[in-house]
């Protein structure tokens, strides 16, 4: 197995397991460690169980080890909740209020709590623990107070001061205790990024010249609103939050209709509740990215836990047959690039590409080498010549793709922009010959699309087995591949149309295993559809991202 060092910090809502882990993460990753970081939490303000794991790993699979080497409990409950993952190499930092009787694994109880009863305010517990491992992982100390005072930024004076005597009390009582942790070196790599996936989305939409993206908040997708909320200062886009899903579609078609790069983002819940208007975009041909953050369902179902149970909902959303495009990031920085290739697909095509993420992908945190070489999506703003006809006949048939969009104000470029079926100039009409020519223009783009949309890339040596992937399973596959070197990892990106060579790319394999976040196989489904075979279906849906050892023996038994 490639060398890791797994920390979980674990405690009730309230205790800052989120923001100490999101600090000891930032730090770690200036000191050029190659750091994954993974958070669970219930639906609740307060209470609970809450984590946050980061993994820090020799290669560049991004997953949370399955086993811990370090455990930071902030309550005497917490430390319970999680026994059954530690063995007796593992260590836990508690704090004098914990007690344990477990022989298990190895505990030490340095006196944290005194720190903050002296300071007068227990919440600054997780300060005083970031100083006491910032010591012990020697990062340098005026690094993390500069990051801690980062985080503090919207705290008021005194708060800041308080978590910088906290910080320091805690560096300095760390200096009595001689640990050893053995954590796995990287390469020195300047110019990296360290980013959720929401993150990359929203700086990929940017970088792709967003001017709109409206939203409702709903996990996991809010933190994209968030996001993009912040860089408004920085950069020249619009958000907007409306008061519903059906509003934030309607607005973003509105945009895109005015000639605006336009967005808008949800889960579940909130995408059911657009696909009216999903068929809208379909029948005026717009383009628009719908950015689906998937959590189990159905219904509310687990709302802050992570699943792959919507693929089919997106590939089928709204009614009617229409062509749309169905994209799947696997890590942060695919995130990042996938986003730039839904609005180039969206503007080149006119339809709407949605991106499937979920809560695993969408709040983990990466680490991956930035790329500054980046221009904005064109968009294709063509000059109308002179017609006889009042009226631009936008959706007349074409050789290719379609006629280029024209805009409101455009001279000569008036159509009429029309729900129900139309002409060529958007009237309406229920004759067969509309009916036929319209049907068929905008389906050829399904053609159009499988021809031009990439197969996964396949590795070299290549083995008898393919086991498939797709979005946020990318690296679980592949740690399995590691370690069963008769299979090959594929993982698949562009979802829906598949590309046009699918099935011939995997008969080159003999044995075809699909590995997916679902009971239900949705994306096997899929490759059978298109006449592709599948021999073994693993996979599951617990709201937890799938663990590889969970399946490596099941594999090693299948293809050997």
């Amino acid at each position: 197995m490639t060398p890791t060092f797994s920390i979980k910090i674990v405690g009730p809502a309230g205790t800052g397991v989120k923001s100490f882990g999101e600090l000891l993460l930032k730090s770690l990753f200036a000191e050029n460690y190659q750091v994954f970081g993974y958070t669970e939490y219930p639906s609740l303000v307060r209470g609970g169980h809450n984590t946050y794991q980061i993994t820090i790993r020799q290669d560049n699979l991004n997953l949370s080890s399955s086993s811990l080497d370090l455990l930071i409990p902030l309550t005497e409950t917490a430390l319970e909740t999680e026994t059954n993952n530690l063995t007796k190499q593992s260590l836990v930092i508690g704090n004098e209020n914990i007690s344990s009787e477990n022989l298990k694994f190895k505990l030490i109880k340095p006196k944290l709590i005194a720190i903050t009863s002296r300071l007068g305010n227990p919440l600054l517990l997780n300060t005083v623990y970031f100083g006491f491992l910032s010591y012990q992982f020697q990062i340098p100390q005026i690094l993390a107070e500069k990051n801690l005072i980062e985080s503090l930024n919207h705290k008021a004076g005194n708060l800041q001061e308080l978590n910088l005597r906290a910080f320091r009390l805690g560096f300095q009582l760390s200096q009595k205790f001689k640990l050893h942790f053995p954590l796995p070196k990287t390469n020195k790599n300047r110019h990296r990024l360290s980013l959720t996936g929401n993150e990359a989305v929203g700086l990929g939409a940017i970088s792709a010249g967003l001017d709109l993206y409206s939203a409702y908040p709903m996990t996991p997708s809010s933190s994209l609103l968030h996001f993009l909320v912040k860089q408004q200062n920085n950069f020249p886009h619009q958000t907007y939050q409306s008061e519903d899903e059906i509003s934030t579609i309607n607005v973003a078609l509105g945009a895109s209709f005015a000639g605006a790069l336009s967005m808008t983002g949800t889960s579940g819940g909130g995408f059911a509740l657009m696909q009216e208007s999903v068929s809208l975009a379909g029948m005026l041909e717009l383009p628009l990215v719908i950015f689906l953050a998937m959590r189990p369902g159905p219904a509310t179902g687990m709302s802050t836990w992570t699943s792959q149970g919507d693929l089919l909902f997106a590939v089928n959303a709204g009614h009617g047959e229409f062509p749309k495009v169905v994209l799947a990031p696997g890590d942060g920085e695919e995130a990042f690039e996938m986003t730039r290739q839904a609005f180039a697909l969206s503007q080149e095509y006119q339809l709407p590409v949605i991106i499937l993420s979920d809560k695993y992908l969408a709040e983990s945190r990466f680490s991956f080498q930035a790329n500054t070489h980046y221009s904005p999506v064109k968009i294709s703003r063509t000059k109308v010549k002179k017609s006889s006809s009042l009226f631009y006949p936008r959706y007349q048939a074409v050789k290719g793709n379609s006629m280029p969009l024209t805009f409101p104000g455009q001279a000569g470029g008036e159509y009429n922009a029309n729900s129900s079926e139309h002409d060529v100039y958007g009237f309406a009409s229920t004759s067969v010959s509309d009916r036929l020519l319209q049907t068929s223009r905008r389906l050829q783009k399904i053609a159009l699309l499988k021809q031009k949309l990439p197969l996964p890339q396949l590795p070299s040596p290549k083995t008898d087995t393919a086991l498939i992937s797709w979005g946020s399973t990318k690296d679980i596959a592949a740690a399995i591949a590691a370690e069963i070197p008769e299979v090959t990892p594929l993982n698949f990106n562009y979802l829906w149309p598949l590309p046009q060579k699918t099935g011939e790319f995997l008969q080159n394999f003999k044995k075809i295993i699909v590995l997916e976040n679902n009971l239900t196989h949705q994306f096997a489904r899929l490759l059978q559809g298109e006449g592709c075979r599948v021999d073994l279906y693993l996979g599951a849906d617990t709201g937890r991202p799938l663990n590889p050892l969970d399946y490596l023996t099941q594999i090693k038994k299948y293809v050997r």
